[in-house]
């Protein structure tokens, strides 16, 4: 895979190729993204990289690095709340669930665990909690569930139909 730091945009009203509106502070891979009301994140990828960078959704512009996860490491969830955003797992097995907030650019905290170590399992989120599903080793099929509201571990609270490494995802 080749090292990319293009920030791309396509618009949901009409039917239209994307465009290149920006870069991001690192080239990467495997990155997870996420997202505030106002800003775009995307955090870590490669496994030299802990960089979080934040780009704005109102105007064309590169991304600036705001903060950095407490390892660099990349296939990790994503997840975002109201007030901070979440990254989940990771290469090399990571359990770790790591917060950052929106309006300040301080570094990520180490806020709790997943049940299972895991990388490729992507994050979603409701507006209370956020979710990790599947994800390597073996194709789990694992779903996990941590509070926005609190710094906590995760807990299982089912299974995929078929156990998946690097799912895709949507909020609904």
């Amino acid at each position: 895979m080749a090292d990319s730091n293009v920030i791309d945009k396509y618009t949901f009203a009409s039917d239209a190729n994307a465009t290149d509106v920006g870069d991001l502070t690192v080239g990467g891979y495997g990155a997870s993204g996420l997202s505030s009301i106002n800003y775009g994140f995307t955090q870590g990828g490669n496994s030299r990289n802990s960089v979080v960078d934040k780009y704005t959704f109102a105007s064309d512009a590169n991304a600036t690095d705001v903060c950095d996860l407490t390892t660099a490491r990349t296939e990790m969830g994503g997840s975002s709340g109201v007030t901070h955003g979440y990254s989940q797992g990771g290469a090399g097995t990571s359990d770790v669930i790591e917060k950052f907030s929106f309006s300040t650019e301080l570094n990520t905290t180490d806020v709790g665990n997943l049940t299972v170590s895991r990388a490729g399992g992507p994050g979603t989120s409701s507006t209370v909690s956020g979710y990790t599903a599947g994800g390597n080793p073996n194709y789990l099929d694992v779903i996990d569930k941590f509070p926005f509201a609190s710094d906590a571990n995760a807990t299982d609270v089912g299974d995929l139909t078929l156990g998946r490494y690097e799912p895709a995802s949507q909020q609904a």
